[in-house]
């Protein structure tokens, strides 16, 4: 019996060893746990048996085939933490050596049964562990889905959580655990159990939706927050196409609560506004090409060519009009420098879009009634549209032949088809105009097929840096468009404090925030952090900035119409903020609709989409002089064209002039430098 103890120990060791080199060091092994535990039970039967046989031998007391049963019982009982200690008790006494078999089958059954709870349990103890590390942050995000851009997202920022459908197979759930994901399988049909997740109210919790196709899945994440009792610290996240953007923005959104806690936004938007808030066309415009006082030589053209119009194009176009606006002198004072706009598509889906028709159609409506509105605004561009085939020597030509003109600058944003057909046609254009000024902005996600050649391009496209927590959560454009309303206010806001505003208004400082490298770069500034200073940078201190743009130059309302930089950049920024509410399909107000309601001026009628600052520079004097009267009128004896403090002031251009005075004080404040443009 010795030799059968010292053989069954030597089989349950070379058990053991099979089964840690298949699972943790070979991974050919198949069915590894169902041939380890067949093995387990086969050597635990025989421990029992043995001993079963060995007891009946010597008391002659029961049969063989009861002891089989009675085997197959204890053995059972090993894998369920029961040990059967009696049933080899007396071989045990014989034979000391058995005992250590006993207590190895033993441990290997203990071992077998833990084994298969861990790995039952094993993610889902991993996860748990995970999501309480990731509830310990102030602020808790989640992502709803595990698709690419949601996995774009998670990378960027590790601490959020996986939200997916209560009925996620548990395969999926377990294969996100592995790859190192936190997963949370709670979300209902109706999105409501986001609302009522079990929350810490000092900590904030963000979600995020991507467009996945699901196109109710926003409108039931929105329903659920408006009804729910508690949702001061939740923060919705919803990314929208892009048709439906401004529509829920301005019908679902209206109430007080929901604007201050659901952010719509779109990733093509998301890139514009990186795109013209980073890079705008004043970075490549010649020197030569601005005057001393930031006006564009009345002599120079500005020419953009957008070479394909979908949704990327489409979206650079609308930031491309509010971005950049620009001013030229003439004879007596200022007037808009306009840029020249040439769209080629092929589709001709253009031909019904807004920013083509509508705009031109409310021009012709506001010519017709001319006595009804103060002085009209200024056009936004002189855009035109071509339905042309861009693979075409003769649209080549044609492109050609706009370009050749020396006193224009050219830049090109090309996303016309995928990243090989845009560099090819941006190669076709380079040969053709490399002799003239342009710049190429070219869509192409893959970095590494960039063409060395070509100097003067920039590429864009890589839609996924821009579905970032720091680009949807901490925007660093409403970062600064706080900065903007901090500095306007008089005092620190927050960013709810800019979202309790009407969207078109949020989207003012947002817009401002933008424009600001625009104007410094047309000064002959740029904007910089800290960590990019070169030796060779030359810091422009406020005392230079503020001798630059004639800061002092504004002592009385007639200084308006006088010409200096601040004047010039007050008219730029007046056309800049006529661009975004046009763009945003609103309207002048009628000098008839002017009242004045309890003391409280009425200007503006933002549910129909009116405003009554939408007009030229030369029609903010009318106006203001028009709404002293209605005040002065209505009581208001100590109102006042103009005051150097604002104080009883109704002139209308200081808003548009402090922006810039006051820009060089939150810029630096938080780390930037502004030094001469290189």
């Amino acid at each position: 019996m010795l030799a059968v103890s010292v053989i069954i120990f030597i089989i349950e060791i070379l058990a053991l060893c099979f089964f840690i080199y298949a699972k943790y060091f070979s991974k050919k092994i198949r069915y590894t746990r169902t041939i380890f535990t067949t093995t387990v039970f086969l050597v635990n039967f025989a421990i029992y048996y043995i001993a079963y046989c060995y007891n009946k031998g010597v008391t002659g007391n029961g049969n063989y085939l009861l002891g089989v049963g009675m085997s197959i019982a204890s053995t059972m009982g090993t894998f369920m933490f029961r040990m059967s200690y009696n049933d080899v008790s007396t071989l045990v006494r014989d034979v000391p050596f058995y005992l250590y078999t006993f207590i190895m089958g033993y441990a290997l059954g203990l071992f077998t049964t833990v084994s298969f709870i861990v790995d039952a349990f094993r993610y889902r103890i991993i996860n748990s562990i995970r999501y309480h590390k990731m509830l310990s942050h102030a602020e808790i995000n989640y992502v709803v889905g595990d698709g690419f851009d949601q996995r774009n997202y998670i990378r960027d920022y590790p601490n959020t959580i996986i939200l997916l459908p209560m009925d996620t197979p548990k395969e999926k759930i377990n294969s996100l655990i592995k790859e190192g994901y936190c997963v949370y399988a709670k979300l209902n049909k109706d999105c409501s159990s986001i609302m009522k997740m079990k929350k810490n109210k000092n900590k904030k919790y963000v979600f995020v939706i991507f467009d996945d196709k699901d196109t109710d899945m926003y409108l039931r994440a929105i329903k659920a927050f408006k009804e729910a009792t508690n949702k001061e610290n939740t923060y919705l996240y919803l990314e929208v196409k892009y048709e439906k953007v401004e529509y829920l923005k301005s019908v679902l959104l209206t109430d007080e609560m929901s604007k201050l806690h659901i952010s719509l936004f779109n990733r093509y938007e998301n890139m514009a506004n990186g795109m013209c808030m980073n890079v705008p066309l004043t970075t490549f415009l010649p020197k030569e090409f601005i005057n001393e006082d930031t006006t564009i030589k009345a002599d120079k053209k500005i020419n953009v060519f957008i070479l394909g119009f979908g949704w990327a194009n489409q979206e650079i176009y609308k930031k491309l009009l509010i971005n950049n606006q620009f001013v030229e002198q003439d004879d007596k004072f200022y007037k808009a420098h306009l840029v020249n706009y040439h769209i080629f598509d092929v589709t001709g889906d253009i031909e019904s879009i807004y920013l083509k028709d509508g705009i031109e159609e409310l021009y012709e409506t506001l010519n017709e009634n001319k006595k009804e509105y103060f002085d009209i605004p200024e056009r936004v561009s002189n855009s035109f549209f071509y339905n042309d085939n861009l693979t075409s020597p003769k649209t080549l030509r044609k492109i050609e032949n706009i370009v050749k003109d020396k006193d224009s600058m050219n830049y090109f944003f090309i996303a016309f088809g995928d990243n090989y057909q845009n560099l090819q046609l941006t190669s076709e254009l380079y040969e053709r105009i490399r002799k003239y000024n342009y710049h190429f902005y070219v869509k192409n996600t893959e970095l590494s097929l960039s063409n060395p050649v070509i100097k003067n391009i920039t590429y864009f496209g890589n839609l996924y840096k821009y579905l970032v927590h720091d680009r949807i959560v901490t925007n660093e454009l409403y970062s600064t468009a706080i900065k903007v309303n901090d500095a306007y206010v008089g005092h620190e806001t927050t960013l709810e404090d800019l979202l309790k505003r009407d969207f078109i208004k949020i989207y003012s400082n947002y817009f401002q925030a933008m424009n600001i490298r625009h104007k410094y770069h047309l000064l002959g500034y740029d904007i910089i952090s800290k960590d990019k200073l070169r030796d060779d940078d030359q810091i422009i201190s406020k005392e230079v900035f503020n001798e630059r743009i004639k800061f002092d130059s504004i002592k009385s309302y007639d200084d308006y119409f006088k010409r200096s930089p601040l004047v010039a950049m007050t008219y730029l920024e007046h056309l800049h903020w006529n661009s975004e509410y046009l763009v945003y399909g609103y309207k002048p107000l009628k000098i008839s609709d002017y009242v004045i309601d309890n003391g409280r001026l009425i200007e503006q009628d933002v549910p129909n989409k009116l405003h009554g600052a939408i007009l030229s520079y030369k029609g903010l004097d009318e106006r203001a002089k028009h709404i002293l009267k209605l005040l002065q009128a209505n009581g208001n004896k100590d109102k006042v064209l103009f005051s150097e403090t604002g104080q009883n002031a109704v002139e209308v251009y200081r808003y548009d002039y402090q922006f810039l005075a006051m820009s060089y004080d939150f810029l630096t404040k938080d780390g930037n430098i502004i030094i001469r443009k290189r």
